[in-house]
């Protein structure tokens, strides 16, 4: 990554951290770079859509039933990366 990105999200620059995923929304810092989200902050934009789940689910806000769709969706993928980063962290 740049380094201007790095000192701006407070990363290590001595290191990639392209790949980490600072905020936990599951998009890597690099692809919220690219896309112009913030890499520390897992909702951007505060509609309560994490980042990764925005781009990919376009949606009303104000259909009731989007809405639920896409917190369903937020709470898979928040329990997916918490899963990830165990097994990250226990060498599964």
């Amino acid at each position: 990554m740049l380094d201007g990105c790095e000192i701006d999200n407070a990363l290590d620059q001595l290191t990639n951290g392209a790949d980490d995923d600072l905020d936990g929304d599951v998009p890597s810092n690099i692809e919220e770079f690219n896309r112009g989200t913030r890499v520390d902050l897992a909702d951007t934009d505060g509609d309560l859509v994490l980042d990764g789940i925005a781009v990919f689910l376009p949606i009303s806000r104000e259909d009731p039933v989007d809405l639920i769709l896409v917190w369903t969706a937020t709470s898979v993928v928040i329990v997916a990366a918490v899963a990830y980063r165990y097994r990250r962290r226990m060498g599964i």
